[in-house]
């Protein structure tokens, strides 16, 4: 981390890869520690929004100045480039919506402790140890990580954000962590309420939408064809910008009744 941050420029950024589905609370606690001696404005994003393979990313910046609100026009240009909008990162909200815990939050978390470093690497021996044992499933850690941590407030971290913004960032905060949760679920009634539940609490959310129309209703509308119109309908009037859902919609109204 010290040798990363030698070679940053004053507005450079890192970001370390934690893949949580093979890591315990108490590495991602000496990580994390290790992390914020060296970038003390350290802040935490959720990178794969999965019960099964959670990932998250540690980023580390030169500049601990409070981020714009238009954060990827800044950084990537405007419009941003098509390559983003292939892995969901077409707007500030998708980046922007994936942080989950500040500095003072992750201090808190970390905790007092050793630390991991050249002459004394304790990751590189307690992490396999963990992976080679029984762990409890992904979600579980996921979980306990989210509620240990608390939510994070946007306000701390962005440059004069409107209340709007405010609203829109807390709103797909509760959206994914609806849509968290709805996975956790097996299939059926609990999972599908869940995931709509997600997918309406959100304009920006976007996970819960496509799930549910692309692996989701499909089942839903063999067995209840109804029910499948009006999880559609709820979603089209949800998320007027998206295209998906009118356009199964106008694709069932033209088939001929039987």
């Amino acid at each position: 981390f010290a040798a990363v941050r030698t070679r940053l420029r004053n507005q450079g950024l890192f970001c370390q890869w934690l893949p949580l589905y093979q890591l315990d609370l108490p590495t991602l606690r000496l990580i994390t520690r290790s992390f914020l001696q060296v970038f003390p404005d350290a802040q935490l994003l959720l990178c794969h929004n999965s019960v099964e393979s959670p990932i998250l990313g540690l980023v580390g910046r030169m500049n601990g100045a409070a981020y714009p609100t238009n954060l990827l026009a800044t950084r990537a240009g405007n419009p941003a480039p098509e390559v983003l909008g292939r892995v969901n990162l077409a707007d500030d909200f998708q980046i922007l919506g994936s942080f989950i815990a500040d500095a003072d939050q992750l201090r808190r978390f970390a905790g007092p402790g050793p630390l991991n470093t050249d002459d004394l690497p304790l990751v590189q021996f307690i992490a396999p140890r963990f992976t080679y044992s029984l762990p409890e499933p992904p979600a579980s850690r996921l979980f306990a990580l989210l509620e240990k941590i608390g939510p994070a407030d946007p306000a701390l971290w962005l440059s004069s954000p409107s209340d709007s913004t405010l609203g829109r960032l807390r709103d797909f905060a509760r959206a994914r962590d609806l849509f968290l949760h709805a996975l956790a679920f097996p299939e059926g009634p609990d999972q599908l309420k869940g995931l709509h539940q997600s997918a309406l609490a959100s304009t920006d959310f976007a996970d819960a939408y496509m799930y549910l129309i692309s692996r989701v209703l499909p089942a839903v509308a063999r067995e209840n064809p109804a029910l499948a119109h009006s999880l559609l309908a709820d979603l089209a009037g949800a998320h007027p910008d998206r295209p998906q859902a009118p356009a199964i919609l106008r694709q069932w109204s033209d088939r001929p009744q039987k």
